[in-house]
């Protein structure tokens, strides 16, 4: 399953698309990071990863220039965009779009 048949399965869920690359370190150091805010957020909204290496079409339909990135979409609309790996400032990303207070 390629990644639009993957978000166009998931569109009736918020969605989290992660952009990142084997090669990127600060990409590498947020993935225990990542793995938690799936387990704790799984109800809530669907995260779905990509990497450059393995579709790299992805990036170019959504315009990633800066990795790692994440865009939160929901029913086919994008409703935000971050690129970084600071926790907090992606925690606050997610937050304001769905209306989540972390604590």
């Amino acid at each position: 399953m390629n990644v639009i048949e993957k978000i166009r399965e998931n569109k009736n869920k918020p969605q989290c698309l992660i952009f990142s690359a084997n090669w990127c370190r600060p990409c590498q150091n947020m993935k225990p990071q990542i793995e938690i805010l799936e387990n704790n957020l799984n109800n809530v909204v669907k995260f779905i990863k990509i990497t450059n290496e393995e579709c790299p079409d992805a990036f170019d339909i959504f315009n990633i220039d800066n990795i790692p990135s994440f865009i939160l979409t929901n029913n086919d609309y994008v409703l935000g965009k971050y690129s970084g790996s600071n926790i907090k400032e992606l925690l606050d990303f997610i937050g304001y779009y769905l209306n989540i207070e972390f604590k």
